[in-house]
């Protein structure tokens, strides 16, 4: 009796149930949960790419991220800096045009020892694929999302949906 289809089969199940658990995660407290969805404004059509120093600060130091859906059923956490360095890697340098007509799906939240550090709103829907980054709650930078990231999220969404089913 050949038990290698059963066994692939059980480590594929085992690997799928991890990464829904992980999506299925409830968000931080550290997190805030109750901020007003942002959408983007006719001016400016863009705003500067977040600075390489910002960034490199996060590469860094950043040991936690959350992720906060607006409309889906799930939020986001992740807590090894492997982890943080992978959504790190999402943020493209170039920067977006910005479309009015988008709304922000989630914001995004990096932390460095219980401390938000920075935080963007993350646009992601036909057309608008961008990080918009806060500073002192209002729109200051914009950064496109990577087709690594588009993949990302496009897999969080197929994830939720099938919560739904």
């Amino acid at each position: 009796m050949n038990r290698e289809p059963t066994m692939n089969l059980l480590h594929s199940l085992f690997i799928g149930l991890t990464l829904l658990c992980l999506f299925a995660a409830c968000g931080n407290d550290n997190a805030a949960t109750s901020n007003p969805q942002v959408t983007a404004t006719a001016p400016p059509t863009s705003y500067p790419s977040i600075s390489i120093d910002r960034l490199e600060y996060l590469w860094n130091n950043a040991d936690y991220m959350d992720v906060v859906f607006y409309e889906l059923p799930i939020s986001l956490n992740q807590s090894t800096q492997e982890q943080v360095r992978s959504t790190i890697a999402h943020i493209s340098e170039k920067t977006p045009v910005i479309n009015p007509a988008c709304k922000s799906v989630g914001r995004l939240f990096f932390q460095v020892k219980g401390k938000n550090v920075e935080e963007a709103e993350i646009y992601f829907e036909n057309g608008c694929t961008y990080y918009v980054w806060l500073e002192n709650g209002k729109p200051a930078y914009a950064n496109t999302i990577t087709q690594a990231g588009i993949d990302f999220y496009n897999n969080v969404y197929v994830q939720a949906q099938q919560l739904n089913q």
